[in-house]
């Protein structure tokens, strides 16, 4: 008997699916946004006000910012009202369209405070996201506390979300180096289904 850990499918979950145009074509996205992007329950349990609320402020203070979630919930209407035009609600996907939908993204937001081990940080990451976490959950876990490769930040604060994505858009060094090392973390502890 042993323990099966969480695996990543590494023909779907690849940053080599990145499609822009196919994300122009599919959802309307324009390829100059920056592109935030949320898995999950679209509710309370998973803190999605609190991205939606960082993107609203940068859109506001005139960064281009999208956000593109793959989940239904009853914070949907919400999320569409503050938003409007500036994010895309996908639905229910199959993991097929959820791996080119992460890899066409710049960056993972997951705010959520209820979690035990997220497989959708890991399934971020192997997309080559760099990946922006809460620090109270399972999934902070999954990022080293040095902050190499992911940021963790508090559940609730919309102005650190906001900085974090922000700073992130300013300074494609950090991005780079965030994403190359979540890719290398991802590759050593996450095993693929072969």
């Amino acid at each position: 008997m042993s323990y099966l850990r969480r695996g990543i499918d590494r023909g779907v979950f690849t940053p080599q699916r990145r499609d822009r145009a196919r994300l122009l074509a599919s959802y309307g996205i324009p390829e100059d946004r920056f592109v935030v992007m949320f898995v999950g329950r679209i509710d309370d349990a998973k803190n999605v006000m609190t991205v939606a609320e960082a993107a609203k402020a940068l859109i506001a203070a005139g960064w281009p910012v999208h956000l593109l979630i793959a989940g239904t919930g009853s914070r949907a209407p919400d999320v569409r009202g503050l938003l409007g035009e500036d994010v895309t609600l996908c639905g229910q996907v199959e993991p097929d369209t959820l791996g080119w939908l992460y890899a066409s993204s710049d960056v993972f937001a997951f705010p959520s405070e209820f979690e035990i081990m997220p497989n959708v940080v890991n399934e971020a990451r192997a997309c080559g996201l760099p990946a922006l976490v809460s620090q109270s959950i399972g999934g902070a876990d999954l990022i080293d506390a040095s902050g190499e490769d992911g940021l963790r930040l508090p559940g609730r604060d919309v102005a650190a979300w906001a900085e974090a994505i922000q700073h992130l858009m300013r300074d494609r060094s950090r991005w780079t180096a965030l994403a190359e090392a979540g890719l290398r973390r991802v590759a050593a502890l996450a095993p693929g289904w072969d």
